[in-house]
């Protein structure tokens, strides 16, 4: 019985700090990812994510997620973004994702031969419009098939006041 009670003394304050770190954390509105097969970005292959928003109010922070391999030969990532809103309007855009440093580390946090990044590419959005948002990405390296991209995602959070 006394070796119950020292593992609760040392582990309930664990899962007390643990609660406390967790339920602070931001608010998450959307987070998908999708995994290319065999490591490899097909063009033809796009990465889409629909978003239904409710909420015309509040402001969001948007995040591409990368995780790359480190057989991956750029320090870049280029994506080519199709937005449509509800209203079936369509915006269109190309975006730069930094995934390693001018001397070729990787930026993100790795494990293995894998690395993940959570790149800020839109912050304090307003989403105008009540209804479903389709974000749709597109490798844009002219390399087809693109290799070492392992998975892309999108992650929307409510912006911090």
């Amino acid at each position: 019985m006394s070796n119950c009670k020292n593992s609760l003394r040392i582990y309930l304050p664990l899962v007390l700090l643990s609660l406390v770190f967790f339920g602070c954390s931001e608010n998450l509105v959307f987070e998908a990812s999708k995994t290319m097969p065999n490591r490899s970005w097909q063009i033809d292959n796009p990465a889409t994510f629909v978003i239904t928003v409710a909420d015309t109010v509040k402001l969001n922070d948007i995040y591409i997620n990368v995780r790359n391999t480190d057989k991956y030969k750029f320090s870049n990532l280029y994506v080519f973004l199709e937005t449509t809103i509800p209203d079936g309007g369509k915006d269109l855009d190309t975006l730069e994702c930094n995934i390693a440093d001018e001397h070729g580390k990787w930026t993100g946090d790795g494990l293995g031969d894998l690395f993940d990044n959570q790149i800020l590419f839109a912050s304090n959005v307003r989403f105008k419009q009540m209804g479903k948002y389709t974000f749709t990405f597109t490798q844009g390296m002219r390399i087809n098939p693109l290799q070492g991209i392992s998975d892309f995602g999108l992650r929307v959070v409510e912006a911090k006041k």
